[in-house]
């Protein structure tokens, strides 16, 4: 029995695909979504859901986020307010500032008042 269950759930593992090549580079993505152009959004979420980003360049990208307001723009907001990196932590709170409204908000940062960084804390007030 135990056999089967074991079995059974690792047949319903979701399967591990490769992630797709991206057809654009962050300059060219930056670029697109700070002149508007079509498909930028796309190519902005896409290098927002990268992992191989500097710090620098995540902030970059993050400024170009309020122009595109999304359900997948809320998604990539919400992890980089969980960012490894403070500054990328403020970015996002000033981001959220143009993209969220008040009342969201402020369920958005309410963790944030309790970070470890005094200056992202300060930023969140």
């Amino acid at each position: 029995m135990l056999a089967l269950s074991l079995a059974f759930w690792w047949w319903r593992l979701p399967v591990q695909t490769a992630p797709a090549r991206l057809s654009h580079t962050y300059a060219q993505a930056l670029e697109q979504a700070h002149d508007g152009k079509p498909g930028a959004a796309r190519v902005l979420y896409q290098q927002l859901a990268r992992t191989d980003l500097s710090d620098e360049q995540r902030i970059n990208l993050l400024a170009e986020l309020s122009d595109y307001p999304s359900p997948q723009a809320l998604k990539l907001l919400d992890a980089a307010l969980g960012d490894r990196s403070a500054q990328v932590r403020e970015a996002a709170i000033d981001v959220s500032v143009r993209l969220v409204s008040n009342s969201q908000r402020s369920l958005l940062l309410g963790p944030l008042l309790d970070d470890d960084e005094q200056s992202v804390r300060f930023r969140a007030t």
